[in-house]
C-alpha cells in the first residue's frame, strides 16, 4: 500500500532488471533474485503479517453491526483522548480506561479472533504458546477491575 513500498520494490526491480540486461540473463532463476531481495526489506517484513492485517481490515468495515458499533468510538476515545489537553492527563487516562472497559465485551471476541493472530505473527510465536485465550479472557476483566472508578478528590479537584 502506498508510495514507500512502491519506491523500495521499484528500486530493487530496476536494479535486478539492469543486472539482467548487462549479464543477458533473463532466466526465471536469475529474475527470482528480485523476489528474494524485496522480501528482505521492511516492505517484505510488513507483508509477512499481510494475511492477519487483511483479516482485521476485512472484518471491520464489512461487519458494521458487530464491530463498528464499538471500534470507531473506542478508537476515537483512545486517539482523541491522548491529545485532549482540556483536563489533567491522569484524569483523562482514567476516563479513557473506563470507556475502553465498557467496550471490552464487544471488543474481546474481535481481539481474540483477529488481533491475537497478528500479534503472534509479529512476535513469531505460536498463539497457543504466547497466551492461552481462555486465560486471557479471564485475566483481562480482572485487570480492568483494578482500574479505579473514581480518583480520590484532591483539593484542586473540588
Amino acid at each position: 500500500e502506498g508510495i514507500y513500498p512502491a519506491m523500495v520494490t521499484g528500486k530493487i526491480a530496476a536494479e535486478v532488471a539492469a543486472e539482467a540486461i548487462s549479464s543477458e540473463d533473463f532466466s526465471k532463476n536469475f529474475l527470482s533474485k528480485y523476489d528474494k531481495l524485496w522480501k528482505n526489506t521492511t516492505v517484505g517484513e510488513d507483508f509477512e503479517a499481510g494475511e492477519e492485517l487483511h483479516n482485521i481490515w476485512k472484518a471491520l468495515p464489512f461487519s458494521p453491526q458487530e464491530t463498528m458499533s464499538w471500534f470507531v468510538p473506542m478508537f476515537m476515545e483512545i486517539m482523541g483522548g491522548i491529545y485532549d489537553w482540556s483536563q489533567p492527563h491522569g484524569r483523562r487516562v482514567r476516563q479513557i480506561a473506563s470507556k475502553i472497559k465498557s467496550y471490552m465485551p464487544m471488543a474481546l471476541p474481535f481481539i481474540m479472533k483477529y488481533v491475537l493472530p497478528l500479534v503472534a505473527n509479529i512476535f513469531e510465536e505460536d498463539l497457543d504458546k504466547m497466551m492461552d485465550p481462555q486465560k486471557l479472557m479471564s485475566v483481562i476483566p480482572k485487570v480492568l477491575d483494578l482500574i479505579p472508578k473514581k480518583k480520590k478528590l484532591r483539593r484542586s479537584d473540588t
